[in-house]
């Protein structure tokens, strides 16, 4: 018998590597979501100084929440395909990806409470 006729298989190890990196990887999608909805207010009319109405800003956080979902969900699911093979290292870059896209949803909505508590007070 040759070499030629017995498979080849790819150590556990190797696959356990890539979900990781591929979970790092999916970290380098989070400026894609800063990026994209700076440019989708304009886009729709507003001007820079002034305050966005409430339909324009409810298009804009779904845009938001839909970019920062993608890297999130793309991070958790490589982490799960990495500890599926006894690897927990793809939980780190999991963790980050929710923290980011978590404090950088609450930190929109935030502001735009309190724009809209100016006008009140």
């Amino acid at each position: 018998m040759t070499a030629l006729n017995h498979p080849v298989a790819t150590p556990a190890v190797a696959r356990d590597d890539r979900n990781v990196r591929f979970a790092w990887a999916s970290l380098a999608l989070l400026p894609f979501a800063v990026i994209v909805p700076m440019f989708l207010a304009p886009a729709l009319g507003v001007e820079e100084q002034a305050r966005a109405p409430f339909g324009v800003f409810v298009i804009v956080l779904v845009v938001l929440a839909a970019l920062f979902a993608v890297p999130v969900l793309l991070a958790w699911w490589f982490a799960n395909r990495a500890r599926s093979h006894d690897d927990q290292r793809g939980r780190v870059p999991a963790i980050i990806a929710s923290v980011v896209a978590g404090a950088f949803l609450a930190i929109n909505v935030v502001s735009w409470v309190i724009w809209l508590l100016q006008d009140t007070l």
